[in-house]
């Protein structure tokens, strides 16, 4: 069967009373067993069936056979959280005594898992030499971004406005200004809904400056370099901070607190990236 097919029907045959096709979600805690014994045996798993839903759910369970139907599995299982799972498949691969090996470059709380949590239950996370890569970027400074907001849309606004300042080369050349998040306002964000691509074209929409707040030289300076690519240029076009917003970058970066900080460039800069071997 195609993929599209097994993503609809795998793992659930039509209900033998409704004939209906479409999963039920089966909104019980408990059921019922034919007898002591056989509730027992579910219990020991001596027997195949269902006992209690925080364990196994007939919804989960559908759930669990498509994806292992989609990925050509034996069996899949589902959990609450991407953490979880990834709980669940350590502490199965390795016991007491024994050691995992993992690349340094982890996710924050991944990494705490190898490093704090496992070796207190006696396995021990041990971490490989890996390769670094540095970005290099034309900075013509840095600016603090101090606010406490808790609404993403709020912050956003802040962040934006922030930006603009009419003696940015940014926007006089398209430049590729940076912006590192401090990790309570990427949290807002992101709490808010936002993915990195959607905060790009939100700075890059609330960010525009007309041209007629820039200097009398800056502004023959940004119609010369930037008159095509905006299809022209007067006092009150809106000049974008960067040719689109892909342009931006964004960096998550920092210790607890509300400072994020904005990365002006030289405009005609762009950064760089290369893997250093460790």
């Amino acid at each position: 069967m195609r993929d599209e097919t097994l993503a609809l029907h795998a793992g659930f045959d039509a209900d033998p009373a409704t004939r209906a096709v479409a999963v039920p979600i089966y909104q019980t805690a408990a059921y019922q067993f034919d007898s002591a014994d056989q509730g027992a045996a579910l219990f020991n798993l001596e027997e195949e069936g269902y006992r209690y839903s925080r364990i196994a759910n007939p919804t989960v369970a559908v759930l669990e056979e498509r994806v292992a139907a989609l990925e050509g599995a034996a069996g899949a299982l589902a959990t609450a959280s991407g953490q979880a799972a990834l709980y669940y498949a350590l502490a199965n691969v390795a016991q007491t005594g024994q050691n995992i090996v993992s690349t340094p470059q982890l996710y924050g709380t991944t990494h705490t898992l190898l490093h704090s949590v496992l070796p207190g239950q006696g396995v021990e996370g041990r971490f490989a030499a890996g390769d670094s890569v540095v970005t290099v970027v034309g900075a013509a400074g840095t600016l603090n971004l101090n606010t406490h907001s808790k609404d993403a849309v709020d912050l956003l606004r802040v962040l934006a406005t922030s930006l603009v300042y009419p003696t940015s080369n940014d926007y006089h050349f398209a430049g590729e200004p940076w912006l590192i998040l401090s990790p309570e306002h990427a949290e807002v964000l992101s709490r808010g809904g936002y993915s990195k691509d959607d905060i790009k074209q939100q700075l890059w929409e609330q960010s525009k400056m007309p041209a007629h707040r820039f200097a009398r030289k800056d502004y023959d300076r940004a119609e010369h370099t930037r008159s095509k690519e905006l299809g022209g240029f007067s006092p009150d076009t809106p000049v974008p901070i960067s040719p689109t917003p892909a342009e931006i970058g964004i960096v998550v970066a920092g210790g607890p607190g509300t400072h994020s900080v904005y990365v002006p460039t030289f405009g005609q800069t762009r950064a760089v990236s290369r893997r250093i071997d460790a």
